[in-house]
This record gives structure tokens, C-alpha cells and sequence, in this order.
């Protein structure tokens, strides 16, 4: 909770002096205790290709938003998930990964936000739609070990 907050505003030209009283209503901010679980399994192929170990990462979570109530900042929780492969030869190693990371329920992460006037183009101004923000990624990587 962020109290009420009052002001007052002078300002002095060359001809006159004026003064603004300023209020500032208060703010509500209620913070809940979170827990964000994920789940990440590596599988290693050993040898397969001109002698590099492979290894295939698949991974997800979610993480859920501090904010429960607020007038303030908006609530977004977020779910991802994560796929990618590893090529190993000492000391090389490089890796492709693909992420996928969108708000709202997990309904909304699988398919089409399913409300009125949502789809591939949505009504913005529908009060009763939901959306979702989606996000692609594609990571290139590579290090060098020493």
C-alpha cells in the first residue's frame, strides 16, 4: 500500500507567481508467496556423430508473479519450455536450443486463447477476451573450454 501523497507547485516567471496544489491518490500493491517449480532432463548420446558425444536437453516451468492484487503493476504469470542439443568434443562444445515462453493458463499455451474476439485477430478493445503473449526464441552457442 503506497499512502496518499499531496504537493504543492510554485512557479515564478518574470511576470506572475502561481501555485498548484497537487494530490496523488494512494496506490494498492498485495504481494503473495510464490513457488516455481521446473523440470529439466539431459539425455547423453555417447559417440553418434564423427565422434562427439550428443546430448538432448528438454526443459519447462513456470514462474509465477509476486504481484496478486495491484493498481499498481500488472499480474503476469508466465509458463516455457525448452528443447535443444548439445555437440561435445573436447574442448569444444556447441548447442541449439529453441524456447517457447507465453502468459495466461496453460490452455493458452497450447492452443488459441479461447475467449470472444480472440484468434489471429483479435478485437483489442473486447472486454471479455483474454490474450496471451507468445514468445519464439532459437539459441546459437558455442564455448571453449580451457
Amino acid at each position: 500500500m503506497f499512502a496518499a501523497a499531496h504537493g504543492t507547485q510554485t512557479t515564478v516567471t518574470n511576470t506572475s507567481i502561481s501555485t498548484v496544489d497537487t494530490v496523488l491518490a494512494s496506490r494498492n500493491l498485495d504481494l503473495q508467496a510464490v513457488f516455481n517449480p521446473s523440470l529439466g532432463i539431459r539425455y547423453r548420446f555417447p559417440n553418434t556423430l564423427m565422434d562427439r558425444t550428443l546430448y538432448a536437453h528438454l526443459g519447462a516451468y513456470i514462474d509465477h508473479t509476486p504481484v496478486d492484487t495491484s493498481d499498481v503493476f500488472s499480474r503476469l504469470d508466465l509458463l516455457g519450455g525448452t528443447a535443444g542439443l548439445s555437440f561435445d568434443k573436447e574442448p569444444m562444445l556447441v548447442t541449439v536450443a529453441l524456447a517457447y515462453v507465453t502468459s495466461g493458463t496453460l490452455q493458452d499455451a497450447i492452443g488459441f486463447v479461447r475467449s470472444p474476439g480472440s484468434g489471429l485477430n483479435p478485437v483489442l478493445d473486447d472486454a471479455n477476451a483474454s490474450y496471451a503473449i507468445r514468445t519464439f526464441s532459437l539459441g546459437i552457442g558455442s564455448s571453449y573450454r580451457f
